[in-house]
């Protein structure tokens, strides 16, 4: 996948090699570091960027109840639809709540023809990682 390159990040920090140039992220981990920053970011949080980020920090420390796995799976795809790289037909998602811990398992194409299977944790905080499962 061709989605740029970027600074590369770790916990949100740069990453400086020790020549003291700044790493970089190209391809699928540029993508991916990408929409891991979407999904941290609260919504609205970027004056430059209103619809950038997402709602699911509102989810953090939630009790399971099923009308909150529906409003998280209803936050996730918002968050997703903005991405201009992920094919909204193809979107696809399953949450469930495991260990007071709302999951998401999501499965989608990009326009580049890649294809995604991921995991979104919330819990005490958010996390984005690869499905080793598919849908």
């Amino acid at each position: 996948m061709n989605s740029g390159t970027d600074v590369r990040l770790d916990n949100w920090d740069v990453i400086i090699a020790p020549w003291g140039d700044l790493l970089t992220v190209s391809g699928d981990e540029c993508f991916l570091q990408g929409l891991k920053h979407r999904l941290e970011t609260p919504l609205g949080s970027y004056f430059y960027a209103p619809s950038f980020g997402s709602r699911l920090w509102e989810f953090l420390h939630t009790p399971a109840t099923p009308q909150t796995l529906l409003a998280y799976e209803i936050a996730l795809r918002d968050a997703l639809e903005m991405d201009p790289l992920i094919i909204l037909d193809s979107l696809e998602i399953e949450t469930s709540f495991e260990k007071d811990t709302l999951v998401a398992r999501v499965k989608f194409s990009t326009v580049e023809d890649s294809l995604y299977n991921l995991v979104v944790k919330t819990g005490k905080e958010i996390s984005l990682m690869e499905d080793t499962h598919a849908l």
